[in-house]
């Protein structure tokens, strides 16, 4: 079992320099004072503007910076209803019976180009076909819609991150565009064959050690919490495979993400942790976490005596095919 801390980052920008100019007209049956929301798509929405229904309709207009995919959103009891849209210049028209995800979008014809993708392929952006999208975006470099895709492909980000290469500059120099490639070539250098990134903690003494001082040994780098249980229960067997390897060129170091001193000492003393142990005290937004993308506890890393990335959960399997049982 794993505890997330931390959603996938979000890649669209907040609508914060006004340079364009986009406008909602929508008719709706549903009732009066319903609130429609409209936000940014991605894992954390940020809330762009909201209104309420009024005579059966509703009205949202405003600024933004670059075209971006967002979602009119309606709550109601037990659920949500939404339905994706681009911002774009010009008028959108949204026409809506009861059900807000079976909206008739008119506008421009990035919305047009949206709308046809999702006739044929489907309105769930967890359900995209790996191949689909390959040939869509190699079909049409310089649309939005071939980046969002992209983006917002549910399976390994990885997979298409090379088809980045293959849109049109114009498309690769928006803002979304950047902080994709940032985030999966960060994720590409923790990845088995990279380099560990160096780092410096201190141990519950407060004396101050680098990962870099273990160079020469097998290293698992073990990122947990005191408010962690599967983290604590999982300390017996590490033990085991400490002792087990200990002598010969092994050593886990253990990397809290605590933010209280005494919470994170008292666990290393209470569950008797005999290994190094490290943090800075920052929590899940600390300089190490953020550098390692720890977005759960517990999180491995087995690293080989030059400092580089070879396992992660199996670093069991890893160490006995390179040290022995």
């Amino acid at each position: 079992m794993k505890i997330n801390i931390l959603l996938l980052s979000l890649f669209l920008p907040l609508l914060a320099a006004a340079q364009k100019k986009f406008t909602i007209e929508g008719s709706i049956g549903l009732p009066d004072s319903t609130t429609i929301s409209l936000i940014t798509q991605g894992d954390k929405p940020v809330l762009i503007q909201k209104t309420k229904v009024k005579n059966g309709r509703f009205y949202l207009s405003g600024n933004y910076q670059e075209v971006i995919m967002a979602n009119l959103l309606v709550f109601f009891e037990g659920g949500m209803m939404t339905r994706t849209i681009y911002l774009e210049d010009g008028v959108i028209h949204v026409k809506a019976g009861k059900k807000l995800s079976e909206a008739i979008v008119t506008a421009g014809p990035l919305n047009k180009e949206w709308d046809a993708w999702q006739q044929q392929h489907g309105q769930d952006l967890k359900k995209m076909n790996i191949a689909e999208v390959t040939s869509y975006v190699q079909q049409h470099p310089a649309s939005p819609v071939s980046l969002d895709l992209l983006i917002y492909y549910w399976g390994s980000r990885h997979s298409l991150y090379p088809l980045l290469k293959d849109l049109d500059v114009s498309i690769r120099q928006l803002e979304r565009a950047k902080k994709y490639s940032q985030y999966v070539e960060s994720e590409l250098a923790l990845s088995p064959g990279g380099m560990a990134p160096d780092f410096t903690v201190q141990d519950p003494g407060g004396n101050s050690w680098k990962l870099s001082d273990f160079r020469g040994k097998y290293v698992l780098i073990d990122f947990w919490a005191s408010w962690c249980k599967p983290c604590r229960a999982a300390i017996p067997e590490l033990t085991k495979v400490y002792n087990k390897y200990r002598d010969k060129g092994f050593t886990i170091l253990g990397v809290s993400i605590d933010k209280k001193a005494s919470d994170w000492i008292n666990a290393v003393e209470t569950d008797k942790v005999p290994w190094k142990q490290g943090s800075d005290l920052q929590g899940e937004q600390g300089e190490v976490a953020r550098l390692y993308r720890v977005s759960y506890v517990p999180l491995l890393y087995l690293l080989d005596p030059e400092g580089r990335i070879i396992g992660g959960n199996d670093f069991e399997k890893v160490l006995a095919d390179r040290l022995g049982n």
